[in-house]
């Protein structure tokens, strides 16, 4: 019985994360627990879901006070596109390292997320998957912007 614990890192290697679970998972370990207490890798965690084994915790927090997050429950109930999607939505609305919309929080950015049209998720999707954005991706970006 193989399980990978996966342990805090820095902030450069939030992908090598990503990519040693995937690893793990190809050489046999039967349970992943993602231990960090940083936002981003949660969202990569989430976004890499189906290529995970299916026994994924995320853990955050520290010593006695930590707590266990199943992914599962979070995927199905996002889907792979709004998934997908995580990793552009999450700088947009603003984190420690980037500036936010005047006047719009998380859950105001959250809100239009989750309601928006499915072009503007896929637009979120193709965000960042090249050097440079299409055109297309662009306006769906903006029409997402818009939307706040």
């Amino acid at each position: 019985m193989k399980i990978c614990h996966v342990c805090k890192a820095a902030r450069w290697r939030q992908t090598k994360i990503i990519s040693h679970v995937i690893d793990a998972t190809a050489n046999g370990a039967i349970e992943l627990w993602f231990h960090s207490p940083d936002t981003n890798v949660f969202i990569l965690s989430v976004r890499g879901y189906l290529s995970l084994h299916k026994n994924r915790l995320f853990v955050k927090g520290t010593g006695q006070n930590h707590c266990k997050i199943k992914l599962q429950p979070i995927f199905h109930a996002l889907g792979p596109a709004k998934a997908a999607a995580l990793p552009a939505f999450h700088p947009l609305s603003g984190t420690n390292k980037t500036g936010c919309f005047s006047g719009k929080g998380k859950a105001s950015c959250w809100k239009a997320f989750m309601k928006p049209e499915e072009e503007v998720i896929r637009g979120l999707s193709d965000l960042g998957m090249s050097e440079t954005p299409s055109a297309e991706t662009m306006t769906l970006i903006e029409k997402f912007e818009s939307q706040l």
